[in-house]
Formats: C-alpha cells, sequence, structure tokens
C-alpha cells in the first residue's frame, strides 16, 4: 500500500499508508477511518463476583496486603520515600527536556488527542502509583515508615538551602526554616490535580513554623518561669503555714484570671464565696494571734481584754528589769538633743526637757548607773502621748523614746528576753489595728484594710520597705491578695432577675453546675501549688533544646508534606 504526505489542520505534515490513487480527502478520510478515537468510558454494571476478582487481583499487586506485616509495610514506606524523590526529580526533568526538545507529535496522538510528551508520561506513571500506594499509606506502620524515610532525606547533609539565606549573617528565623524545606518540597511529585509551585509553598510554610518551635518553647519557658516572682511563692508557703489557702486567681497577676474569679463570685454554687469566708476566718483568727489573743476575731472585748493583760505584763517584767545607762545609750540622747536643735528653739527644748527627764530618773548602784523599770515604764508612755501627736516635735522626741527602748531591749536579763520580745512586739501589733478595730462593727476585720494601718506612719512604711515588720507585715501583705475582687454587680442582679422568671430556671440550673465546675477549678489548691511549683518552664526548656538539635524546620514538612499531599489519593 503506498504511502502518502497530507497536511493537517494544525500545518503539520504527517505520512500515511492508503489505498493507490486515493486524493488528499480519501487519505484524510481513511485515516480517519483507522484512527477512530475511542468511545468515552460508560459506567458499567459490575456483579459482586466482578468486584471481588477486582479487589482480589487489586490485593495481588498492592504489596501492603500481601502479608507482610508492620515491618515490612514500614520499609515499604521507607523505600516508597525516595521513590517518591526520584519520581519527582524526573519530572521535574521532563518538565524541562519538553521545553527544550518536544518530542514530534504522531498521527496516533494527533487522531486520537493523546499527548505523548515525556512531561505526560511520568504523570501517568505518578498518578498510577499514588493509587497504588494508596492502602500502603494508610497503615501507622507505612506512615511511620514514609515519615522516617523522608526524615532522612532532609538531614542529609548538602540539603540545607537555608545555609544559602543565612549568608552573610542575614535571613529572618522564619526565613531560614522555609528555606530548609524547599528542596524536599519541590523535589516531589505533582499528581493531577496538584502544583509544584503550591507543594512547595505549602512545604516552605511548615518549614517557617518549624523554624519557631524552638524560639516559641523558649520564650514559654522563659514566661513560666517568670510567671510565680519568688516573692509571691513565699507568701503562699506563709499563708498555707498559717491555715490560709490562697486560690490560682490570687497568686497570678494575669488580669484575666482576676476577671473569672469576679464573675464566679457571683455564681450560686461556686463555692467562692465559701472559700473567701474561709480566708477571711483563717486571716482575722492570725491577726489574734499576732496580739497575743487566740480569739477567732478581734472583737472590742477581745481588744480591751488583751490589752489589760498587755499591761499586768509589762509591770510584772519591768519590775524585775533595769534600763542600764551604758555610754553607747548617752551619745545616742545627747545627738538626739542636737539634731533637734537644728529644728528650732522650741523642738530642741521639747527634746532636751526628754532627755532630761532619762537623766533624773537614773540611779546609781553595784552594776553601775540605771534607771529603774518602773520608771522606765512611766517615761516610754509619757513620751508615747508626744509622739502621737504627729508633729515636728512629736517626730525628734520619738527619736529619744526609740533610743531608750532600744536600750530597755538590751537591758532585759535572758530568762526573760523571750517573753518581754514577744510583749513587745504583741504590743505594738495591737496599736497598729486599733482603728480597725474601733471603726469596725464588732465582726471580722477586712484583710484588705490592714496593709492601709501598718504604712500609716513613717515607722510603718519603712518596716514594710525593708521587709522588717513581722507577722503583721506579712499577714498585710496576704490581706492584699485576698481581698475580694472588684464586681460590677451584673451577674447578680441578672440572677436576681431570673429567678423570678420560671422560663429562665433551667438556664439558672446551667449555670449554678457550671459556676460549681469552673469554682472547684478556680479555688483548687491543686492547681495553686502546680502555679508554684520550683523549676515551671524546665520542661518547656528541655523541649526547646531538643526541638533546636531535631531541627523541625526541616524534619515538621517532612513528615507533614507527604501526609497532606496524599489526603486525596
Amino acid at each position: 500500500m503506498p504511502k502518502y504526505r497530507i497536511t493537517a489542520p494544525d500545518g503539520k505534515s504527517y505520512e500515511i499508508n492508503a489505498p493507490e490513487g486515493a486524493s488528499e480527502s480519501d487519505v484524510l478520510a481513511y485515516a480517519q477511518a483507522n484512527y477512530q478515537k475511542p468511545d468515552a468510558w460508560q459506567p458499567k454494571k459490575r456483579s459482586a463476583e466482578l468486584l471481588q476478582s477486582q479487589a482480589a487481583e487489586y490485593r495481588d499487586r498492592n504489596p501492603v496486603t500481601n502479608d507482610m506485616g508492620a515491618f515490612g509495610t514500614g520499609v515499604a514506606a521507607f523505600g516508597k520515600s525516595f521513590v517518591d524523590t526520584g519520581q519527582g526529580l524526573a519530572q521535574i526533568y521532563a518538565n524541562v527536556a519538553d521545553k527544550v526538545a518536544p518530542r514530534p507529535q504522531t498521527m496516533s496522538g494527533l487522531i486520537t488527542g493523546q499527548d505523548n510528551s515525556r512531561s505526560a508520561e511520568i504523570q501517568g506513571r505518578i498518578d498510577e502509583r499514588r493509587k497504588v500506594d494508596d492502602a500502603l499509606m494508610n497503615t501507622p506502620a507505612g506512615i511511620v515508615g514514609n515519615t522516617a524515610g523522608a526524615v532522612t532525606q532532609v538531614l542529609t547533609p548538602g540539603a540545607n538551602a537555608a545555609k544559602l539565606v543565612s549568608y552573610g549573617g542575614r535571613g529572618s528565623t522564619v526565613l531560614k526554616g522555609a528555606a530548609a524545606a524547599v528542596p524536599f518540597a519541590a523535589s516531589q511529585p505533582v499528581a493531577t490535580g496538584e502544583t509544584r509551585l503550591g507543594n512547595t509553598a505549602i512545604g516552605a510554610a511548615l518549614g517557617g513554623v518549624g523554624a519557631k518551635i524552638a524560639p516559641a518553647l523558649q520564650k514559654a519557658g522563659a514566661r513560666a518561669a517568670e510567671a510565680i516572682k519568688p516573692e509571691v511563692r513565699a507568701l503562699y508557703e506563709a499563708a498555707k503555714a498559717r491555715g490560709i489557702t490562697l486560690t490560682p486567681a490570687q497568686l497570678s497577676d494575669s488580669r484575666f484570671m482576676k476577671f473569672m474569679a469576679s464573675t464566679l463570685q457571683g455564681l450560686p454554687g461556686s463555692g467562692a464565696k465559701g472559700h473567701a469566708a474561709q480566708q477571711s476566718a483563717a486571716f482575722n483568727r492570725e491577726v489574734a494571734k499576732e496580739i497575743g489573743s487566740d480569739a477567732p476575731v478581734v472583737t472590742p472585748d477581745v481588744y480591751a481584754k488583751v490589752k489589760a493583760l498587755q499591761s499586768k505584763q509589762f509591770e510584772t517584767l519591768t519590775s524585775r528589769n533595769d534600763l542600764k545607762v551604758t555610754p553607747d545609750v548617752v551619745k545616742r540622747l545627747e545627738d538626739a538633743v542636737a539634731e533637734a536643735d537644728s529644728a528650732g528653739p522650741e523642738v530642741g527644748s521639747a527634746v532636751r526637757s526628754a532627755v532630761q527627764r532619762f537623766y533624773d530618773a537614773a540611779q546609781t548602784g553595784q552594776g553601775g548607773v540605771f534607771v529603774p523599770g518602773k520608771a522606765y515604764q512611766a517615761l516610754d508612755s509619757s513620751l508615747g502621748q508626744v509622739t502621737k501627736r504627729g508633729d515636728t516635735t512629736a517626730h525628734f522626741v520619738g527619736n529619744v523614746k526609740n533610743a531608750i527602748r532600744e536600750a530597755m531591749d538590751a537591758s532585759i536579763s535572758p530568762k526573760d528576753k523571750t517573753a518581754w520580745d514577744a510583749l513587745r512586739r504583741q504590743y505594738g501589733n495591737r496599736k497598729t489595728i486599733r482603728d480597725l478595730v474601733a471603726k469596725g462593727d464588732g465582726g471580722e476585720l477586712s484583710p484588705a484594710a490592714l496593709m492601709s494601718r501598718v504604712t500609716a506612719n513613717n515607722y510603718g512604711k519603712e518596716a514594710m520597705a525593708t521587709g522588717s515588720r513581722g507577722g503583721l507585715g506579712e499577714l498585710a501583705r496576704i490581706g492584699q491578695r485576698i481581698k475580694e475582687p472588684p464586681s460590677s454587680g451584673t451577674a447578680e442582679r441578672m440572677l436576681a432577675a431570673q429567678s423570678l422568671n420560671p422560663l429562665a430556671w433551667p438556664i439558672m440550673a446551667g449555670r449554678v453546675a457550671g459556676g460549681a465546675t469552673a469554682g472547684r477549678a478556680a479555688n483548687s489548691d491543686f492547681l495553686a501549688q502546680l502555679m508554684m511549683r520550683e523549676g515551671r518552664g524546665n520542661v518547656l526548656t528541655g523541649l526547646a533544646r531538643l526541638a533546636e538539635k531535631s531541627q523541625p524546620q526541616r524534619v515538621l514538612p517532612a513528615g507533614l508534606l507527604p501526609l497532606m499531599r496524599d489526603e486525596n489519593r
């Protein structure tokens, strides 16, 4: 049969065998008749037997279901990752080759519309391979094996493009992470419906996220370690030793947690009110102990009894202890006079008079010069009346009183020293809370109000600033933590209004249940203990070091990109 050369509609020339003497139109008709494009595929009804047969054939072609076991499946998936990369590189070559030196189109391709390019050929193999590997990538062992293979590839020396970005010390952390993932992401095969640019962008994004994992963990660890200051931790332990359990919201400086505490205190069933009452009761009991009483609350009656008892105790102790007048005491008193003279003649005269009264009370005995204990007590009480005025004279007279008191403290006998120090401390604490008791209604003292009393004068401010105010100062700091959070009263008003509406009762029941659950969590001592644990943030810091060594900017894309790429297989 002779050959004829014809020109196709696209302008290309082809040689084709046709009957002898045929015209060009006859040759073209002959070619179309012999190279007819196959009919479009139509769905067929399949019997159960046919489906079983096809399934068996598929299982025979699929390595996962051929009794390989988990280990064999993992090994196969491990190898698959390398095959994928090889196909991806081959696909890149085919795309480039088709641009530079395209294959000539055949007549059969022209007639049937079939693409015989290198890209189409490898695309078919990639799509077919994706279907074959479907069961492999649907098993845990397959996923682990494939991920291990991908990670092995990205950790291979020389596969890190991030060094190009960081050349010269430039490039952000995210950019370096993205660049580290690009080589692997770009080398993966692109199935129909995907794009290499899209896969590369996903891989770069995962690399950027991975690069931020270690710094984010380090920051989280630092924040966790610094979330609770040492002073707050010490205050928590001090409160717990006194039977006062501070809540997580009271320990934290988080505004959100304090807002939650404020909201919960208005919800019935949350236990917030009950917990606050327990704290207040424990706080008042501890305040009573600080003035020398075992009463649960410092009422006016308790205050009066403590005052009378302390007066008797002072009389007992001063009756058997005298103040020793030493050269150091004399020097301090003379310095107080010189300092007062600089404030004016009136102040200097008042201070000189106070010092003279001290000298007048002094006596000489076998042990040297001394002031009888009874005389000291009377002088101390008299000077105390002057210092209460709060003016300039009171300040300088206070210097004299402090010098005499410290001299008496140093003169107490060893056997009375413990009792004297406790009495002095309890006496000072009683004087500090006097105004709170006087202005109260006879009930519990406000924990929040104690701080204003311990810092009411310069001595108190200085003592609190230096941490030397003792137990009452410690309670004042605890009181600042356990004071009721501010509330607008909105939640309480809403509940009151809804309690009158039967239709709202189911909603109220839900709020009560939710309030009870949230309240137990918010007041949980277990949670508070976790917050107070030493070394908070060490776990996160350790994870940050581990993440940094494992290079998540490369491992994360290697592990997730194949799974994301195959999710529609």
